[in-house]
């Protein structure tokens, strides 16, 4: 299906740009026609399927797009924009393939009696379990946009977090390759060099016989090294994955020297940050002596 690029004209006299797919440009225009804008201006991209399928399987949805996602949407419906109405232009205007082909989807759900809250269930590897219940109970609670919005700002904190990791953890990480490049150079390199410096029937030190031995069996046999190595990845992370193993990663990872108050603050914010939302929507409730029983069951207590 072609992709158009459009430019219209809302109510208010504000004019939108945007991309949808239509059969022709006559079917683009009535659909934006019945979304409520006058349509200015519509031209066919071409090429544009090919680009956006051969996207769709490279770009993956960031934590960032769904945030920007979530404070646009709750932007418009605080607005008074209709929700479907919403979904379709977000999902029009979304430079991400994939979460313009599933919002557009979610919107097509809800126009056919979904709720929103079960639409988004339907994609569980872009919106995760605490973001749907949070939906359900802003759509309880009458306060959609609100949970929207602090849940973008949940999402942000998220984000900044996660680049804070990286930040901390790339000069490190880039230290350590150098240091095992360096050390793999000597041992196919330097180390046989200087093996021959050595006279026959000398007795060696143990820590200069291990080294040999060691360049040696490196330089022969280098690809049982790198299969140990994928087998110990591998292993390691089948290890923490079983429940036995999960606990004693869990009561080890924080006695760490170097990384142990990293993943304690790792882990609160896990914990206790996607909370913060839910708490405050709970409050809501509470102030306005409303019963607890529907945001409680709403949130079904779902696994940060």
């Amino acid at each position: 299906m072609p992709l158009y690029s459009y430019q219209v004209m809302d109510k208010t006299g504000n004019t939108l740009d945007g991309r949808l797919e239509a059969d022709n440009e006559w079917t683009a225009a009535s659909r934006l026609s019945s979304m409520g804008y006058v349509p200015l201006e519509i031209n066919e991209i071409a090429d544009a399927k090919k680009k956006k399928s051969a996207s769709l399987f490279r770009k993956k949805i960031k934590i960032a797009d769904l945030s920007f996602f979530t404070r646009q949407l709750s932007a418009m419906l605080n607005a008074g924009i209709p929700l479907t109405r919403c979904l379709y232009t977000l999902g029009e205007q979304s430079n991400n393939p994939q979460l313009a082909q599933s919002v557009s989807e979610v919107a097509k759900k809800v126009e056919g009696g979904m709720s929103f809250s079960d639409a988004l269930g339907e994609y569980p590897k872009i919106f995760n379990t605490m973001y749907v219940e949070m939906v359900r109970t802003g759509e309880i609670g009458g306060s959609l946009h609100e949970i929207l919005r602090r849940l973008s700002e949940q999402l942000e904190r998220e984000k900044s977090l996660r680049d804070s990791i990286k930040a901390a953890t790339f000069y490190p990480s880039v230290v350590l390759i150098f240091a095992g490049l360096v050390v793999l150079a000597m041992m196919f390199f330097v180390v046989p060099i200087f093996v021959g410096f050595f006279p026959e029937g000398i007795e060696l030190p143990l820590a200069t016989k291990i080294i040999m031995a060691f360049s040696e069996s490196l330089r022969s046999s280098w690809y049982m090294y790198i299969v140990g190595l994928i087998v110990f990845v591998i292993g390691t992370r089948m290890f923490i994955a079983s429940n036995f193993g999960h606990r004693i990663w869990e009561n080890i990872k924080f006695r760490l020297p170097v990384f142990g108050d990293l993943f304690k603050k790792v882990t609160s914010h896990v914990f206790l940050g996607p909370w913060q939302p839910y708490c405050q929507e709970v409050s809501r409730y509470c102030r306005l002596w409303l019963p607890l029983a529907q945001p409680l069951a709403a949130a079904k207590l779902p696994r940060p």
